[in-house]
């Protein structure tokens, strides 16, 4: 699938195999339902401000997930049904809200929309 929408457009394909490479690893634990032992295990050996720092990285994972999704979706609706001014203006809404998370290299990739 993911080919496929990066034939039909480039920086879709490229914000949902951000998407895919970012969920991967979490979503693997909590298909094979060893996530809530992870947890466990981390929590008896961290104090409160680690656990904090742990749960914060899952939460920001989930944010640049669905953030990235929806830019894309973006990308690809607005494509198919001609609708690129409107569609751009969300997808432009969701990448100003990553680019204060971001390096500054990554955050000059975010901006320039050149990728067709």
């Amino acid at each position: 699938m993911l080919e496929q929408v990066a034939s039909f457009d480039a920086r879709a394909g490229l914000f949902f195999g951000g998407v895919e490479g970012m969920i991967h690893d979490l979503s693997s634990e909590i298909i094979h339902g060893s996530f809530y032992g992870y947890a466990l295990f981390g929590s008896l050996y961290s104090d409160g401000r680690e656990m904090a720092e742990n749960l914060s990285a899952h939460h920001e994972t989930v944010f640049f997930a669905a953030t990235l999704s929806i830019a894309a979706l973006s990308r690809v609706l607005g494509k198919i049904f001609d609708m690129q001014n409107s569609m751009s203006d969300i997808e432009q809404s969701c990448i100003s809200s990553l680019l204060p998370y971001v390096p500054d290299d990554v955050a000059v990739q975010l901006r320039n929309p050149s990728t067709e």
